[in-house]
C-alpha cells in the first residue's frame, strides 16, 4: 500500500547547494581554460608575426648594406687605380667584384673634357624588365646641381626622369619604382666621375616574400625624402584578418617607411578555434553535470525540486512512524511506502542511505555503536533482507556495515551510526 502526503509542514534536509557548486566551479574552470588557451594561441600567432616582421626589416637592412658595400668597393678600386685604360678597368671590375647582380644597372659616368660626359656600363641586366637609365644632359645637370661631387658619400635618388611606379606582377600584385645609388669617386674630380647603381626593392627580398613567407599579405615601402612609393605587394587577403606592423629604417641619406600586413595561415586559424571548442565543450559538460546532479536529487524533475527523491526517509515524530519515499508525484505530493502517514502532522524528511530506487544502491552503509545492550534488527549493506543480531553488548561496535535499523525487533538503545 501507499500513502499520499502533502508538503505543508515539511522540514527539508536537501537543497540545490551541490548543483550550485558544480555549476559555479564548472563555469570558472571552463572560462579559465578558455582564457589560457586563447592567450597562448594569440601569443603564438603574435610571436610568429613579430618574427616575420623582424626578418623583413633585417633583410632590407642587409640588402641595402650589400648595395652600399658594392658601391664603396668599386669606387675604392677606381680611386686606387692609376691606369688611364677605363675599358680595361671596367673589364676587371666585371670579373672580380661580387654582387653585381643586385643592380639592374651599374654605370660609371665621367667627364672627358669640359662639358663632354661619357659613361661605361659595368653591369646591365637587360633581361630584367623595368627602368633603364640613360645618362643625358638633364640627368648630368641634376647630379652636378645637387652637389654630389662635393663629397664622397652615398646618395639615394628615386625621382630621376623615367623612374615611374609600374606594375611588375599581377598575382600577387606587385608595384615597383626603381631607385639609384649615387657616389662620387673622388670629391671635386669630374674626370674620375661618379658611380650610379640602379636597383629595386624587390631584388632584395622578392623571393623571401613570395616563396618563403606567404603570410605577408601586404607590404608597402615608401621613400620619406622624395615621398615616392618604392614597392607595393598585395595578395588581396581580407583586411579584417591582418595584423599591421610599421617601422622606419635608414637608407643612405634618406629613410624608408615600411608597412607590413600579416594574416593568419590556415593551420593558425584552426588553432584559433580551439579555445572556443574548449569553451563550448566545458559549458556542455557543466550543464550536463548540473542536470545529472539535479536528476540524482529528483529524477522526475517535478515537485520538491532539488530536495526530495525516491529512497528518502519520512519520519513523523508525533507517532514515531517511518516510511520511505517511493516517488515524487508533484510539487506538493509524495507517495510513501507506509499507510497512515501524513495529514496535518509535521514530519521530517531525511536523505536515504543509498541511490534513487531503493535504500541499498550505491551505499556502503554505517558502523553502529550500541550504548545500551539488547537486540538489533538491521539491513546490512548490499543486502535486501533484515538480520537480527542478538544480545549486542554495552558500548560495542556491530561488525557489519548497516543501511537501516528497524524499530521493530530492536531492544538495544543509545545507538550511534558512524560513517
Amino acid at each position: 500500500m501507499s500513502n499520499k502526503t502533502n508538503s505543508g509542514k515539511n522540514l527539508f534536509h536537501r537543497s540545490g547547494f551541490v548543483q550550485s557548486v558544480v555549476l559555479v566551479n564548472g563555469l570558472i574552470v571552463t572560462f579559465t581554460a578558455f582564457l589560457i588557451f586563447n592567450y597562448f594561441i594569440t601569443e603564438m600567432t603574435a610571436s610568429q608575426h613579430r618574427r616575420v616582421s623582424s626578418q623583413a626589416g633585417e633583410l632590407l637592412v642587409s640588402g641595402i648594406s650589400n648595395l652600399e658595400d658594392t658601391m664603396r668597393l668599386i669606387t675604392s678600386i677606381m680611386v686606387l687605380s692609376d691606369s688611364n685604360d677605363r675599358e680595361g678597368l671596367v673589364t676587371q671590375l666585371k670579373a672580380n667584384v661580387p654582387n653585381l647582380g643586385n643592380f639592374d644597372q651599374l654605370l660609371w659616368l665621367y667627364e672627358v673634357s669640359a662639358g663632354d660626359w661619357q659613361y661605361k656600363v659595368i653591369s646591365d641586366n637587360r633581361l630584367r624588365p623595368g627602368y633603364r637609365l640613360v645618362p643625358d644632359k638633364e640627368i648630368i645637370g641634376r647630379i652636378i646641381n645637387e652637389k654630389s661631387f662635393q663629397d664622397t658619400g652615398l646618395h639615394l635618388i628615386s625621382d630621376l626622369k623615367g623612374m615611374s611606379y609600374v606594375e611588375e606582377n599581377s598575382n600577387p600584385k606587385i608595384m615597383a619604382r626603381s631607385f639609384a645609388f649615387v657616389k662620387t669617386i673622388k670629391s671635386g674630380d669630374y674626370s674620375k666621375g661618379v658611380l650610379i647603381g640602379v636597383s629595386r626593392a624587390q631584388m632584395i627580398f622578392n623571393k623571401w616574400i613570395l616563396s618563403e613567407n606567404n603570410i605577408v599579405s601586404r607590404l608597402t615601402i615608401r621613400d620619406s625624402k622624395s615621398k615616392n612609393p618604392l614597392y607595393y605587394m598585395d595578395r588581396k587577403v581580407d583586411k579584417k584578418q591582418g595584423q599591421v606592423y610599421s617601422y622606419s629604417l635608414s637608407a643612405l641619406d634618406s629613410e624608408w617607411v615600411v608597412v607590413m600586413e600579416l594574416f593568419k595561415e590556415q593551420n593558425t586559424k584552426l588553432l584559433g578555434n580551439i579555445p572556443y571548442v574548449v569553451l563550448l565543450f566545458g559549458l556542455i559538460l557543466t550543464a550536463v553535470g548540473t542536470l545529472f546532479l539535479d536528476g540524482q536529487t529528483n529524477p522526475a524533475a517535478t515537485g520538491y525540486y532539488a530536495r526530495v527523491a525516491a529512497g528518502d526517509v519520512v519520519y513523523e515524530p508525533s507517532t514515531g512512524t517511518i516510511a520511505q519515499v517511493e516517488s515524487v508525484d508533484s510539487n506538493t505530493q509524495l507517495t510513501l511506502s507506509a499507510p497512515g502517514l501524513g495529514g496535518g502532522a509535521a514530519f521530517d524528511i531525511y536523505r536515504g542511505n543509498g541511490g534513487l530506487s531503493n535504500n541499498k544502491q550505491g551505499q556502503e552503509g554505517f558502523s553502529l555503536l550500541v550504548g545500551t545492550a539488547g537486540d538489533l534488527t538491521v539491513i546490512p549493506a548490499a543486502s535486501e533482507n533484515p538480520v537480527v543480531l542478538k544480545n549486542v553488548a554495552n558500548n560495542s561496535y556491530v561488525p557489519l556495515q548497516v543501511i537501516r535499523v528497524f524499530d521493530s525487533g530492536t531492544t538495544a538503545s543509545d545507538i550511534l551510526a558512524l560513517q
